[in-house]
């Protein structure tokens, strides 16, 4: 198996929609938080339905500390997280833990954590993980991937007119390198990466000659 195509479902769906991501701070730092249901939305378009193309399953919930009567210190979640692929079911084992306070969802937050961070080891949200969003212009290039299908062909003519109207060699290098970018970092729409190719091939041969 390649490389590629070892990546294959990660680059699909490592790509976060920024409007559905927030800031938050834990009190030391700050932090971008991809909102739960987006990504539930995101697994079920990939997998099927939760509880039968994927999900959690065997939870085990365990108070941590707390010795002789004291408050339990933390709650740990234990469960077997599972996918499938076609007809081949996939599973893997993983826990997360927090800070216990009666009366604070503690049971509902693991599980949503768990779920979200499970679906990072695919590639889910990757972009969020790898801190892509303390980059400003990445976030622009992010929300493109995730319009619809007519401002993103809006998009791909407005980027083949911006290399039609290169004149200098210095421009064209320019916008080379930012369309090389977007396809690095997986934020260039598919369906027009044939034309915008073409449209780079096509200038290259023009301001060079």
């Amino acid at each position: 198996m390649t490389k590629t195509s070892n990546l294959a479902m990660w680059n699909k769906v490592n790509v976060t929609a920024p409007e559905y991501t927030k800031q938050a701070s834990n009190g030391r730092y700050k932090f971008t938080c991809v909102d739960p249901m987006w990504q539930t939305m995101i697994a079920t378009e990939m997998f099927g339905p939760y509880g039968k193309g994927w999900g959690v399953r065997d939870t085990k919930f365990t108070m941590l500390g707390g010795k002789d009567g004291e408050m339990p210190a933390c709650m740990m979640l234990e469960a077997v997280f599972f996918y499938t692929t076609g007809a081949t079911k996939h599973e893997f084992e993983y826990a997360v833990d927090m800070k216990y306070r009666p009366g604070d969802d503690c049971c509902k937050k693991l599980m949503t954590s768990l779920q979200s961070k499970a679906l990072s080891k695919l590639g889910f949200s990757a972009d969020v993980y790898l801190n892509m969003f303390e980059d400003v212009q990445y976030i622009k290039d992010a929300s493109i991937k995730h319009r619809t299908a007519e401002e993103r062909g809006s998009w791909a003519n407005e980027v083949i007119a911006a290399i039609d109207r290169c004149e200098k060699l210095d421009d064209f290098v320019k916008c080379r390198e930012r369309i090389s970018m977007m396809l690095k970092q997986g934020t260039l729409p598919e369906e027009h990466l044939d034309a915008i190719n073409q449209a780079i091939h096509d200038k290259q041969l023009e301001v060079i000659s």
